[in-house]
């Protein structure tokens, strides 16, 4: 039963990854429609940033299951969130100074691509309710 709550976890935690790519390639699209190919670029530039960070957080905490590994899950998750934040930080500063992107564009695209994780539990119960 253990093994099912954590493969559904799993399989949420990538549900959420791809809602995150979704709603950044919506972005994508609309920005380059509107501002045009340079501001679609920071745009994209900045969702996959968002998401990177994110895939690499999600299989380092799935690293590790079972109740003999509690401690090692809980230091997974902290070493995953600080090289999460390792990661973004390195691809933030990468992306403005080599990449050359726009960075309005871009920072909005990371902060709209990152609040859907954190809308995630009202989107996946609203979406559960009307299964039910």
């Amino acid at each position: 039963m253990q093994n099912l709550s954590l493969q559904s976890m799993r399989e949420g935690a990538f549900r959420l990854l791809l809602l995150q790519l979704l709603v950044a390639l919506v972005i994508v699209i609309a920005v380059a429609c509107i501002f045009g190919v340079l501001a679609a670029y920071s745009t994209l530039i900045g969702g996959v940033v968002c998401v990177f960070a994110n895939l690499f957080f999600v299989k380092q905490f799935f690293k590790f299951s079972g109740a003999r590994s509690g401690k090692k899950i809980v230091m997974a998750m902290y070493l995953a969130e600080i090289f999460k934040l390792a990661i973004t930080a390195f691809f933030f500063v990468i992306a403005i100074t080599y990449w050359h992107v726009q960075p309005l564009p871009f920072l909005i695209a990371y902060f709209i691509v990152q609040s859907v994780s954190w809308f995630s539990p009202l989107i996946f119960r609203v979406r559960r309710l009307a299964i039910s």
